[in-house]
């Protein structure tokens, strides 16, 4: 590709285009997400991109079994009593004995942003593959491994420039369904901050007027502890306890909330965002600085009040 992003691996697939296929709801909770023809891939070229991305499971098919790829589901789905059958290239009949997550053909991307349907694929046994190559027009797929491919933007720029000068061509890069991830990720991230950022202050304040006046009312019983002998570094140590009680408990609760709140919405998404630790502590730190305000405020006020009576 370039200096900076140079090839790793690199394997070719090849496979067949069927016509369109209507009735794809067994197939697929959402058809439209999909393309309406098929790609008949074999066994060996999915198990050899399994070996190149070193994830996903490979493959063992017989005679007319088959393997739908889709996306959306996290375990894989196998049909045991009611095995679907499609019938594709006129009178081939498969029958569909799994459905798993491989993205064996992503979405197709530009470096825009823009993306369209994804190739709906078929994973057939090598033997059905290789007998029906003969009478049909194979499609080649170019499938490159590069070195730090979250920072690839202008090498996908100048490959989708090349690609595109081709008609019906296909083009997807893991670069670019990183920057949408990162970006909507980087939208509910905002959203969430905000609104916990309104419910923080919410809360804080709830807490603080509820405290000066409970402190209104409690004056009489800290006038019995002052008559009794407790001085003014004592009260302001009894306030503190009393109220670090009562502020402790929802800031702790507040901030688990928010990170399993933003773990599962934008954390698992954008892991390896570089300036994600940096936003989360900040969100976390503001959390806690305000919630520090809102306390010393409140032992200042509290003490001020608990006192008034008593220098009457």
């Amino acid at each position: 590709m370039n200096d900076s992003h140079p090839i790793i691996d690199h394997e070719t697939i090849t496979g067949i285009q069927t016509e369109k296929i209507q009735n794809r709801n067994a197939f697929f909770s959402h058809p439209e997400y999909y393309t309406e023809e098929f790609y008949l891939f074999p066994e060996s070229q999915l198990n050899a991109i399994v070996d190149l991305r070193k994830a996903g499971e490979k493959a063992d098919l017989e005679g007319e079994e088959a393997i739908v790829l889709t996306r959306g589901i996290d375990e894989p789905e196998k049909y045991k009593s009611s095995q679907p059958e499609m019938t594709v290239l006129e009178d081939n009949t498969f029958r569909v004995v799994e459905k798993i997550r491989y993205p064996l053909l992503s979405i197709p991307t530009s470096p825009g942003g823009n993306t369209q349907p994804q190739p709906s694929v078929l994973i057939i046994s090598n033997e059905a593959f290789e007998n029906l190559r003969e009478h049909h027009t194979l499609s080649s797929f170019e499938i490159y491994q590069i070195e730090d491919p979250k920072t690839s933007n202008d090498v996908s720029r100048e490959i989708y420039d090349l690609v595109m000068k081709t008609e019906g061509a296909y083009y997807s890069a893991y670069i670019d369904m990183y920057s949408i991830d990162t970006e909507s990720s980087s939208l509910i991230l905002f959203s969430v901050a905000f609104f916990a950022v309104i419910a923080l202050f919410a809360l804080g304040s709830v807490i603080y007027f509820k405290q000066l006046r409970e402190a209104t009312e409690e004056r009489e019983h800290y006038a019995i502890l002052r008559k009794i002998g407790v001085d003014d570094k004592e009260m302001k140590k009894i306030i503190r306890k009393q109220l670090l009680f009562v502020f402790l408990p929802p800031l702790l609760l507040g901030l688990l909330h928010s990170w399993f709140l933003l773990y599962y919405t934008v954390i698992l998404v954008i892991k390896d965002l570089p300036s994600l630790t940096a936003i989360i502590f900040s969100v976390m730190g503001l959390y806690v600085l305000t919630y520090l305000i809102f306390y010393i405020s409140s032992v200042s006020i509290y003490y001020k009040i608990v006192s008034e009576k008593n220098t009457r």
